[in-house]
């Protein structure tokens, strides 16, 4: 390995450099301290604190060792070690070392550094801009669950950036990102289901996800849920006036069905398809067709009682029209 402070190559396990004399940490050791920084480091980058100010309160400290676990091919040094020379924390800044640094870490399945190098090739200037070089590192780190390389990968799957357009692969890229509470993955596959690109088109479900990012204080989310929302209560209004009017027609021609008493498949059949066409739900369907039922047997018995009633007053007034009522008579009534 190479000793951090003059470069000069040292034996690996040594525990300072014949040189210089700068002390070297055992490689065991060594390890378990980079590997602990890279973990804090880590937790800062879930926070949304980003590295940067990890690093600024850390380097002065721990860059020698960094840069000696680099040297030993430890991925997340090679990482810490990277930021530094592309931040110029301890060290002067270098973009050609810290994507050197990068790669090796990259190419170890370190998965800060593949969306950290997706990031360089998708915005170019340390690295030649590469849309499909960024996409292969952001799909290894969203494999292996990487909040932000996912929701970039759904991105490039919406927008056809360094791959071909997909809305169904980005919708399930998206879902990864915001089911981990990632408020600008909601935003976006808030958008699909409003809009039923690559899923089905699901309002309520895409103002749920609206409202999700909202309350993380994403105001893009906070403006597209009010729109939306102002669109469901038309919506809902238009749709209970139509089910109104749907209704009346609908009974109208249940009326007309059961005028002669009884039902012919034909005649079912016409209702099934304008139904159908009135875009009722089938319980209403079926609630309508009954209730027309009971209606019409009901009238239909209080037509029959009042016509036998009709009837029974006729014959009483035959048979009382001589002022007399025969034994006969009073028989037949």
């Amino acid at each position: 390995m190479k000793c951090p402070g003059c470069q000069s190559d040292v034996p690996d396990g040594s525990g300072f450099c014949p040189s210089c004399g700068t002390q070297l940490a055992g490689s065991d050791q060594l390890t378990q301290i980079c590997l602990n920084d890279a973990e804090a480091c880590e937790k800062a980058v879930q926070l949304g604190d980003g590295s940067r100010e990890y690093l600024r309160k850390n380097f002065d400290t721990q860059l020698s060792k960094w840069q000696q676990a680099a040297q030993l091919g430890l991925p997340q040094a090679q990482w810490l070690l990277a930021r530094c020379y592309e931040e110029g924390f301890g060290l002067e800044l270098n973009k050609t070392q810290a994507i050197t640094w990068l790669i090796k870490a990259a190419e170890q399945d370190y998965v800060l550094a593949q969306t950290h190098l997706a990031h360089h090739y998708q915005n170019g200037g340390a690295v030649p801009k590469d849309d499909a070089e960024a996409v292969k590192w952001f799909t290894k780190a969203a494999q292996k669950g990487d909040l932000a390389a996912q929701s970039m990968l759904g991105w490039c799957y919406d927008t056809g950036t360094g791959v071909n357009e997909n809305p169904a692969e980005a919708a399930k890229w998206f879902r990864m990102a915001a089911e981990k509470n990632d408020p600008v993955a909601q935003f976006n596959l808030a958008l699909h289901y409003q809009w039923g690109k690559g899923l089905e088109k699901d309002l309520d479900k895409a103002a749920e996800l609206l409202r999700k990012a909202a309350e993380q204080g994403y105001e893009n989310a906070k403006t597209t849920l009010k729109e939306l929302l102002e669109t469901l209560e038309e919506e809902k209004k238009f749709q209970a006036e139509h089910l109104a009017e749907a209704e009346i027609e609908f009974r109208r021609a249940c009326k007309d069905v059961l005028a002669d008493g009884k039902v012919t498949l034909e005649e079912k059949e016409e209702l099934k398809t304008l139904a159908a066409s009135l875009e009722m739900p089938k319980a209403l369907v079926k609630k309508i067709f009954e209730d027309e039922k009971e209606i019409f047997i009901k009238e239909q018995k209080q037509a029959q009682a009042k016509q036998a009633t009709l009837k029974f007053q006729i014959a009483c007034k035959n048979a009382l029209a001589d002022g007399k009522v025969t034994p006969e008579e009073e028989k037949k009534l």
